[in-house]
């Protein structure tokens, strides 16, 4: 009975357990599906599951796939969007429809992500929201769902570093 339950489980070429959302392609190479905060369905890539796995021959280094789950969960859970150029919530005024540009969001090769201060003061500006504008932000912010875990102040101003530039770097212990 028990030899029957463990034969039901996916695994990879490895022997190794696959989690929900995770499976191994024909190429040796891992995928990982998700549902972004607006419902879409989003895709990760990697060549090792695992930190320890060894990287194929001819491969480039790469975080690792689950590496990479955890940081885009971090980021959903804080309210960061990745792949939305760093626009959170707090960055819009719904009462003066107006959005605040004072950082940017910055991919580093390994799948983490950095907010810093724009690259220019011209940069840094307050933009007017269209009416259409802000009836879509306010559609997006009604339909999104709610973090798990709460993002306090303290814990933002603990990730302030370097040089008086604002910066916040999602790692596994941030």
């Amino acid at each position: 009975m028990e030899e029957k339950k463990r034969d039901l489980k996916r695994r990879d070429k490895k022997g190794r357990i696959l989690r929900n959302g995770e499976s191994q392609r024909a190429d040796g190479k891992y995928a990982y599906v998700y549902t972004d905060c607006f419902g879409k369905q989003k895709f990760l890539y990697s060549w090792k599951l695992e930190p320890t796995d060894p990287l194929p021959a001819g491969c480039r280094p790469c975080q690792s796939l689950r590496g990479k789950e955890k940081t885009i969960q971090r980021d959903m859970d804080d309210g960061i969007i990745p792949y939305g150029g760093g626009l959170t919530l707090s960055d819009i005024d719904f009462e003066e429809k107006q959005i605040r540009v004072n950082h940017q969001l910055q991919p580093t090769r390994d799948m983490k992500y950095v907010i810093e201060d724009t690259k220019t003061t011209s940069g840094t500006r307050i933009i007017p929201m269209t009416d259409k504008v802000y009836e879509c932000f306010k559609r997006i912010a009604a339909n999104r769902k709610k973090p798990k875990r709460k993002t306090t102040k303290s814990r933002i101003l603990s990730k302030i570093k370097n040089r008086g530039h604002f910066t916040k770097i999602f790692t596994k212990n941030g």
